[in-house]
């Protein structure tokens, strides 16, 4: 039995903590590109990391300020192509009427915070920023699909699950698929009735909860989930996706952590989200720790902004130099980022500034 896992929560808490670092001396550059991100067309293909397609469809979705958006499905191939903006967004944050998505409702009208992800479970994907790709760029090649690793997807309660239970779990997953979404809640619920122990029934009602923006309901289903077990990771990410809305930056560097400590490996993702959480916490050795880790992982620079939480770390410290330094590094490997130009005349301040210091 599969669950409905994808890169959603990471994305939210990636795009809702931006190093406070690129936000000083008018953070947000780029010479005015953003404004014309939305509306833009993207193709390409989704593979296997053996380069085989994958062999179920996977969707495309975009992260545009916590506004989700489903705007493809790969073809038997795994070929797409979208009008970013497009899709339909069943899980935007603004419009919930919950406690918990009120400070999450500004959506970015310009386009300029927005990602591309693949999302099929059982995999991680690689993450396209779309503010650091040339405005001429239409074709985003390959997006690999990685295999989880560490961390298990599937619960080891279901096995446990009785014969009623299981009935109503396939119900409320095949009524999902057709976004038949007060049906599948109603199977769901029945499910976890049924077997109060039920974690992978609990993360799909969060799951169906997160579609109807019932986010306060979603948040019980989901602690729930790990309550009946605690080493089964969606419903960590879940959680992750609502306290990154509300910036509980304590709650999201504990689940991190602890995703981090089932999956350990797996996304740099994780790292980057815990690296900015615990700087916002002013926990500076925690914070580059998990920077360094995650840059150890990320092979493919998927997560350029950890240079800019090192950066941050320096800068916190009093050298201004190491906080160039790392600067220098996001921009090698973000040459196209929106905040370019500001990280530009940041590294001129932080290298004037070093040059001021005295000679120790």
């Amino acid at each position: 039995m599969r669950t409905r896992f994808g890169a959603l929560a990471l994305l939210l808490a990636t795009l809702a903590m931006h190093p406070a670092f690129s936000q000083r001396g008018g953070g947000g550059g780029g010479g005015g590109r953003a404004t014309a991100i939305t509306g833009r067309y993207f193709s390409g293909k989704v593979a296997l990391e053996d380069g085989n397609p994958p062999a179920e469809p996977a969707i495309l979705e975009s992260n545009c300020s916590m506004t989700v958006r489903k705007e493809a499905v790969t073809d038997k191939n795994g070929g797409f192509g979208f009008t970013l903006g497009q899709g339909r967004s069943d899980l935007m944050a603004d419009g919930a009427n919950s406690s918990r998505s009120a400070a999450a409702s500004n959506v970015d009208s310009t386009g300029e915070n927005c990602s591309i992800t693949v999302r099929l479970p059982g995999y991680t994907s690689d993450i396209v920023y779309v503010s650091q790709l040339p405005s001429s760029k239409v074709d985003l090649g390959v997006l690999t699909l990685h295999k989880a690793a560490g961390g298990p997807m599937v619960s080891a309660t279901s096995a446990k699950a009785p014969k009623d239970a299981l009935k109503s779990m396939e119900k409320g997953q095949d009524a999902a698929k057709s976004k038949k979404w007060h049906e599948a809640e109603k199977d769901f619920q029945k499910a976890v009735d049924l077997y109060p122990g039920y974690a992978e029934a609990w993360f799909e009602l969060g799951q169906t909860e997160l579609e109807t923006k019932q986010t306060d309901e979603a948040h019980k289903s989901f602690e729930a989930a790990i309550k009946a077990d605690a080493k089964y990771l969606p419903p960590y990410a879940g959680l992750l996706t609502l306290e990154s809305q509300t910036q509980n930056w304590k709650t999201v560097a504990d689940l991190t952590d602890r995703m981090i400590e089932l999956a350990a490996g797996s996304s740099p993702s994780y790292y980057f989200v815990n690296a900015a959480a615990q700087f916002r916490l002013h926990d500076l050795d925690a914070a580059e720790k998990r920077a360094r880790e995650g840059l150890r992982l990320d092979a493919a620079h998927t997560q350029p902004k950890l240079y800019e939480v090192l950066a941050e770390v320096q800068a916190a410290r009093g050298d201004p130099a190491g906080a160039a330094d790392q600067l220098k590094l996001y921009l090698q490997y973000a040459p196209f980022a929106a905040d370019a130009a500001a990280v530009k005349t940041q590294i001129g301040d932080l290298e004037s500034r070093a040059a001021a210091q005295p000679k120790q």
